[in-house]
């Protein structure tokens, strides 16, 4: 069974109506000059996440996240804890990075 984050970069990749994906629409928006993406596709790639983190059960969020934390030194979250503000960040970043798209 696919990672949490294995799904979530998945979705990213799973090509939309006008036959491109989101992770395309990132990788094709870098702006050289100033190391960016666009932030109007990163914000529609928070998106997909926030709805996907809805879909998905309390319990596997919580593990996914406790996972990237460990590889980045961050406090875990707690039974009970929820997933919002920076903590999301953790996702985005961790899907660009499965997308091709930093790291």
């Amino acid at each position: 069974m696919p990672s949490f984050l294995d799904r979530l970069a998945e979705a990213a990749e799973r090509p939309g109506a006008e036959g491109r994906s989101l992770a395309d629409r990132i990788r094709a928006s870098y702006n050289p000059e100033w190391g960016t993406y666009s932030g109007f596709l990163v914000e529609e790639l928070m998106d997909l996440i926030d709805a996907m983190v809805d879909e998905a059960s309390e319990e596997e969020v919580r593990c996914a996240y406790n996972i990237l934390a460990e590889q980045e030194g961050l406090e875990p979250l707690e039974e009970g804890e929820m997933l919002c503000g920076p903590w999301a960040d953790g996702f985005v970043e961790a899907v660009m990075e499965e997308i091709g798209c930093g790291g």
